[in-house]
């Protein structure tokens, strides 16, 4: 369920960056110690039983009185939701933040998808199968720079469904963080041992999303972790076929130099 919910996110362009980048809050580097709901929860009984007394035979509210707005505001930045979600600036900083951290988002759907891979191997449906297919589904999102929309009103979805844009930029600077990562490897692993025929890769399945990421980095510089990964191999099964899946095999070929723009 976590990872629908994350790429539920993804149909908001505003939320990609953010949402990629999200590390959770440190006692260090100077940000504001995370205070949880359940210890504020916890300590509300002992303010509703004191909250009142009676005075001249009138009963007074004592100091009981919502949280002032801006601990609310510290606590959001405590928790990461702040983290470079203004500008298209890309902090070198926060970057290497978000890679040598092992509780980022995106390190830990990395550390999911090669916990759960043995099940890929297997042609039964399963919730680990699922978990790594929706996390994929995560990974194409916010990969994809989804059609320009040309009308200026920005409550208009996208084609894809996506509500808003993403500056090319973005999507290049996303695409470079992934490929530092191992998700490439395990995406050119899904769609080389993968049990089913590809008469059974239908629209969404684990192996055509897993085509679309493909297709979504091999646009940029970052092609060179597909091909460190062995994609030019693994697709050569499929590029000879007809249907969108031969030809992503073939766009991604010519993007890698394995096959002449010409083809």
């Amino acid at each position: 369920l976590a990872c629908i919910f994350i790429n539920n996110l993804t149909f908001l362009a505003d939320a990609i960056k953010p949402v990629t980048l999200f590390v959770p809050p440190t006692s260090d580097g100077g940000r504001v110690p995370n205070t949880s709901l359940s210890r504020s929860r916890s300590s509300r009984p002992n303010t509703i039983r004191s909250r009142s007394f009676t005075t001249n035979g009138r009963s007074r509210s004592a100091s009981h009185r919502p949280l002032p707005q801006t601990k609310r505001s510290q606590s959001l930045s405590a928790n990461g939701l702040t983290v470079c979600c203004e500008g298209e600036g890309w902090d070198s900083e926060i970057i290497d933040n978000v890679l040598s951290n092992p509780s980022s988002l995106l390190r830990t759907i990395e550390r999911m998808m090669i916990t759960n891979a043995p099940f890929m191997l297997s042609d039964v449906k399963s919730v680990q199968r699922e978990a790594i297919r929706w996390a994929c589904g995560f990974i194409r999102n916010v990969t994809n720079g989804a059609e320009k929309i040309t009308t200026s009103d920005p409550s208009v979805a996208s084609p894809r469904g996506r509500k808003g844009s993403i500056s090319d930029d973005s999507i290049e600077n996303i695409c470079q963080l992934i490929s530092r990562t191992e998700i490439p490897r395990l995406v050119v692993q899904f769609v080389r041992d993968s049990p089913h025929p590809t008469v059974k890769w239908t629209k969404d399945s684990l192996e055509d999303i897993c085509l679309g990421i493909m297709c979504n980095i091999a646009r940029f510089s970052s092609r060179e972790s597909l091909i460190r990964a062995g994609a030019a191999e693994c697709l050569e099964k499929i590029d000879t076929l007809v249907g969108i899946h031969g030809y992503r095999a073939r766009a991604i070929l010519v993007s890698l130099g394995a096959l002449p723009k010409q083809f």
